[in-house]
């Protein structure tokens, strides 16, 4: 009788470590904050605040752990907020962009609060040399705007006129996708999203298509082996099906998110990797559903650095060679710790929660939190931008002042020596 309630003990704080809390990094959670402005956040640690939205651009200056700030808007991925630091007197003495996760938000803010700066860069210009220049200047979302959203909608069109289900999307790829806590994990409750109140429609209208994580991602996945019909499961797809052509049929997605490289790296070339991406591309745009394709992690000191950069560059050449959406996972990914990535520098690091989860800013920690971010992001202005949905903006009071002297009580932001 002891031993059994020992033992239920014992599993109940397993599971309890497992999904309670993330047990890698120690990072805060959003607390309610004394000020009653939602706007208002504290720095959680001394960081650097950089002039743009990412950790190439130089320093603006530095914040305290503790000091409170204004949040004035946001890049296009949600995870850099533009921050004002005011003095006594009410005037800014400290203007620049922080990672969101590094601050406590009050638990009432909402990203819908603040405008985006979709003209900020991701990364400064010019910063670095060579192939890896690349990925530096490219966009962690791709703009959905001009030949490319036309593009876009001209693939919406033929996929509506071969049945496709608006409402779908699938997964493409290795075991980075086919992990369950990939955007399937938006199919099961609870629901945490946090600030990130925008999410909420789209979440909902595609949640129900996630429920079944499909057949085109899996463990030991590559770009040879989705288009080969040996990898098929008998039981669900046609004879000479591919994974990708049985998903595309039974599922019918208006969006397929797909990421390869991992697995193709230590077995293929370069070149031949381009040609079966192609295919893969190809297949998505003839059904009439769009392609995201996204760039992966690596740590620039492991022994296939080289090549990871290699196969990185195609998938970015292909994005713009087929004028698709492209999610720059690697750039959004260099803030973090490890890349975003585990131990073994392949899978992304997970923050310990079986749900989605988007309150404790890990997206600014756990490479797999701000993979799932990113997919729904771009889910989202897909939504808008191709389909035509409606996108609720800021109301006038909710937006921050441009003058804040006329709005802010100078006392509610202490002056705060800067740390070293």
């Amino acid at each position: 009788m002891r031993l059994s309630r020992l033992l239920t003990i014992v599993l109940c704080c397993a599971w309890g470590m497992l999904f309670a809390a993330p047990a890698f990094y120690d990072h805060p959670v959003f607390y309610a904050q004394d000020n009653p402005d939602p706007l208002v956040a504290t720095a959680t640690r001394d960081m650097n605040v950089r002039s743009g939205a990412g950790t190439t651009f130089p320093a603006a200056g530095r914040l305290a752990n503790g000091a409170a700030v204004r949040v004035i808007e946001r890049n296009r991925a949600g995870t850099w907020l533009r921050i004002n630091q005011y003095g006594g007197d009410g005037s800014v003495t400290l203007d620049g962009w922080v990672l969101g996760g590094y601050l406590r938000l009050s638990p009432d803010f909402r990203m819908s609060m603040i405008p985006i700066n979709t003209q900020i860069q991701d990364s400064l210009p010019g910063a670095f040399g060579g192939n890896i220049a690349r990925l530096y200047d490219t966009p962690v979302f791709s703009p959905l705007t001009g030949s490319l959203l036309t593009n876009l909608r001209l693939i919406s069109t033929r996929g509506r006129l071969n049945g496709i289900r608006p409402n779908s999307i699938i997964k493409v790829g290795d075991s980075l996708s086919a992990d369950p806590l990939y955007l399937t994990v938006i199919s099961r409750e609870p629901r945490d999203y946090g600030p990130f109140d925008y999410l909420i429609e789209t979440v909902d209208y595609y949640r129900d298509s996630t429920i079944d994580p499909g057949i085109a991602a899996s463990v030991g996945m590559a770009t040879y082996t989705v288009l080969d019909p040996q990898w098929a499961p008998d039981d669900r797809c046609d004879p000479a099906e591919s994974p990708l052509a049985c998903e595309l049929r039974v599922k019918q997605p208006f969006a397929a998110f797909i990421l390869f490289g991992p697995n193709d790296v230590l077995h293929v070339s370069p070149d031949y990797f381009r040609e079966q991406y192609r295919q893969i591309i190809q297949l998505c745009i003839d059904n009439g559903t769009i392609p995201v394709i996204s760039t992966f992690s690596f740590n620039e000191n492991a022994d296939n650095a080289d090549r990871a950069l290699a196969f990185n560059l195609v998938v970015l050449d292909l994005a713009a060679e087929y004028e698709i959406p492209l999610i720059n996972l690697w750039l959004a990914a260099r803030p973090l710790p490890e890349f975003g990535l585990e131990g073994d520098f392949v899978h992304m690091q997970l923050s310990g929660f079986p749900y989605l989860k988007l309150s404790r800013g890990d997206e600014a920690w756990y490479g797999a939190t701000l993979r799932n971010l990113l997919a729904l992001g771009m889910l989202h202005e897909l939504r808008i931008a191709v389909l035509g949905a409606s996108i609720p903006q800021p109301t006038p009071e909710a937006l921050p002042e441009t003058t804040p002297e006329s709005t802010v009580d100078p006392s509610a932001f202490p002056t705060n020596t800067p740390g070293g």
